[in-house]
């Protein structure tokens, strides 16, 4: 019997990621950083801290935690006003029924929380007994952490 399951985002629940890349590469490229669309997608899903500071210093640009903050802040807005959330087929239904048989659901992403939770509808994300967003971890997928934080009830 199947007691839960968790659920990727970005990719897998919502049709968002060329929402992402554009939005990057619109930030990034106010900061002289070109990015390549192959680079993200065989990067996205590990930790934005990760995927900028390797960007920064693969263009030997000076960074640090202001930077990132300013940069996550930026792509985040551009997102929010830019992108139109759409689920895949099926995803509310699937995730209405396994709330509904009482099956535990967890969301891991290594979007930030705010970004989230801000395009998300409420509806939606209640259906979810644990979200577990790159806000949350030290480390990004594919490290265990965030799945053993999705797995303490």
């Amino acid at each position: 019997m199947i007691k839960g399951v968790f659920f990727d985002l970005d990719g897998t629940l919502i049709k968002s990621m060329h929402h992402h890349y554009k939005g990057w590469k619109n930030v990034l490229s106010k900061n002289n950083i070109h990015l390549d669309k192959q680079y993200f997608y065989l990067n996205e899903g590990i930790k934005l801290e990760n995927l900028i500071r390797n960007l920064y210093l693969k263009h030997k640009k000076k960074f640090n935690n202001k930077i990132l903050k300013k940069l996550i802040d930026e792509k985040d807005n551009h997102f929010r006003l830019n992108a139109k959330i759409y689920f895949y087929n099926g995803v509310k239904s699937l995730i209405k029924n396994l709330h509904k048989e009482h099956i535990y659901l967890a969301m891991v992403t290594a979007g930030t929380k705010k970004r989230v939770f801000k395009t998300l509808p409420i509806k939606f994300i209640n259906y979810f007994d644990k979200i577990i967003t790159g806000s949350d971890c030290k480390y990004g997928t594919p490290h265990p952490e965030p799945y053993l934080k999705a797995l303490s009830f």
